[in-house]
């Protein structure tokens, strides 16, 4: 995992989060877009932004495996809903939506401005 740190953190990782943000923006700041997001499907690093987002998906995913394998192909269709939903009430991910709502982060990789009232 520390490599997925040291990408977020490059300047590769900071052209990711400009695309992210505003693709528009990011190509008039001088980022190749066309050249820098096929990188994100070759790396399959999760999430741009987070390293705790795999970790959950995955712990999700395999708990999902386990307990629904039993249940045929009707276990692809439950993934597939439950990605839907996960998508459509959850946009951030799990770990997004945790994150978000006790502002916590286990790998700070994100740069966050704090005002200070001093």
């Amino acid at each position: 995992m520390p490599w997925v740190y040291l990408v977020l953190r490059s300047r590769y990782g900071l052209a990711l989060f400009a695309i992210r943000d505003s693709e528009a923006t990011a190509e008039s700041a001088g980022v190749d877009s066309f050249r820098t997001k096929p990188g994100v499907y070759v790396l399959i690093i999760g999430g741009v932004g987070t390293i705790e987002g795999p970790i959950i998906g995955v712990i999700v995913f395999y708990a999902l495996q386990r307990y629904l394998a039993d249940f045929g192909t009707w276990y692809l269709i439950l993934l597939g809903a439950l990605a839907i939903v996960t998508m459509l009430f959850a946009p951030q991910g799990i770990w997004g939506c945790v994150a978000q709502r006790y502002r916590t982060a286990l790998f700070a990789v994100r740069r966050m401005l704090v005002r200070s009232y001093e």
